[in-house]
């Protein structure tokens, strides 16, 4: 009997690993760009932001790109922008693995661009360079390719430099061609698909329904288990013990009661433990997508922006 109920608990713990490792192996990283801010003209300013955001999209994970800025994002946290620690806390608060923000701003009739990396355990990162008016976009993207490779000696994705830039500015255009194909094609078959009809789920997600649901049939199996050694109770009230023959029968009828009842309340814990991991992953997942309503000042009064990731 109590090896039985070991190599049960064995099993259950190793289930339960399992579980925690496929989680963590299937969570992706996640990268959030905020969009640059300072006094350069929109459109200048928006040409840089697009730069930052193709070089981020060369980082390991999965890359999203905010709409309101860092400063607005501290101030809806509650943070000063211009203390160091606000951006550790901005990016803790909005749930991501790195957090990536600048500025372009104007000095002496030149542009000054800024653009920080802010990366869970790591030290923060930053670029800074001057361009004049008549520099080409390129060269912005060239100064800060350096910042997206991973610091000398430590291990992480290729280094990467204006050929790969280049075949990715290709592989966009060859990415927008299939998608003008792809949209003649549904339009001629009448067949267009609404936005937001996506029924993707991701991996981490798959496995916290799955452990929930084991966990929760695994509580319902217990329940039984204990339901049935209720019975064999009662009928081990009314047994009657005449000879030795009903003592036999009682005493295999009292094993068997015992034996249901551990193994009800070994699979109660291990449901308790399984579902609570996947209820636990849930949640996680469930923080990573923020939201955040911040103050923006517009012509002729202020707006609220609704930004965050999801």
């Amino acid at each position: 009997m109590s090896r039985a109920i070991r190599t049960l608990c064995q099993l259950a713990a190793i289930a339960v690993g399992l579980v925690l490792t496929s989680s963590a192996l299937a969570a992706p990283r996640k990268v959030l760009v905020l969009p640059l801010e300072g006094d350069v003209e929109p459109d200048t300013r928006a040409k840089y932001s697009a730069q930052v955001q193709r070089l981020a999209r060369t980082l390991p994970g999965k890359v999203t790109v905010g709409d309101v800025a860092f400063t607005d994002t501290a101030t809806a946290i509650g943070c000063d922008p211009k203390v160091p620690k606000c951006a550790e806390d901005a990016r803790a608060t909005l749930g991501v693995d790195e957090l990536i923000y600048g500025t372009a701003t104007k000095e002496n009739g030149k542009t000054v661009l800024v653009v920080h990396r802010i990366a869970k355990g790591k030290p923060p990162r930053e670029a800074q360079m001057t361009l004049e008016a008549s520099d080409p976009p390129e060269r912005a993207e060239s100064e800060l390719t350096p910042l997206f490779r991973p610091p000398t000696g430590e291990p992480g994705h290729e280094a990467v430099g204006p050929d790969d830039l280049d075949k990715d500015k290709d592989k966009d255009k060859d990415k927008d061609k299939d998608k003008d194909k792809d949209k003649d094609r549904d339009r001629e078959e009448n067949k267009e698909v609404p936005p937001g009809s996506s029924t993707e789920i991701s991996r981490t997600k798959v496995f916290a329904y799955a452990a929930v649901g084991g966990g929760a049939t695994l509580l319902l199996i217990s329940f039984a288990l204990w339901a049935s050694a209720g019975g064999l109770e009662d009928d081990i009230s009314a047994h009657p013990v005449n000879d030795a023959g009903d003592f036999r029968d009682l005493v295999a009828l009292e094993d068997k009661a015992r034996t249901r009842a551990l193994f009800g309340n070994a699979l109660f814990l291990v449901g308790l433990g399984v579902g609570g991991v996947g209820g636990y992953i849930l949640y996680r997942e469930h923080r990573g997508q923020h939201t955040m309503v911040a103050p923006a000042p517009v012509p002729g009064g202020a707006a609220l922006m609704l930004g965050g990731v999801f």
